[in-house]
């Protein structure tokens, strides 16, 4: 889970590209990947803009393979996120809010 970012979205968004997206273009483009989720920590409204711009990118580049990203949420949140996306066969470069 990238949980360590800063309050700042701008700032944010940069650590996510420095430190981040790197190790996930290498994880989603890893032969037995067919779908990689982000887990972001939560974060307020203005984080939701350069996290779709990211995984959308990041689909685009990696496509056929998928791509999602989910914020927040509790572990059961999340679980049903997840089981619900690898039962999506179209659903790439999708960004979800979850609640808790």
């Amino acid at each position: 889970m990238i949980d360590d970012l800063p309050v700042a979205p701008g700032e944010a968004a940069a650590r996510y590209y420095d430190r981040w997206a790197g190790e996930a273009l290498r994880l989603a483009l890893a032969p037995d990947t067919e779908l990689l989720v982000v887990l972001f920590g939560a974060g307020d409204y203005t984080h939701a803009e350069w996290r779709r711009v990211a995984v959308a990118a990041l689909a685009r580049q990696i496509a056929p393979r998928r791509v999602c990203a989910l914020a927040g949420g509790g572990d059961a949140a999340r679980a049903d996120a997840l089981a619900f996306l690898s039962r999506a066969p179209g659903v790439t470069g999708q960004y979800l809010e979850l609640a808790d």
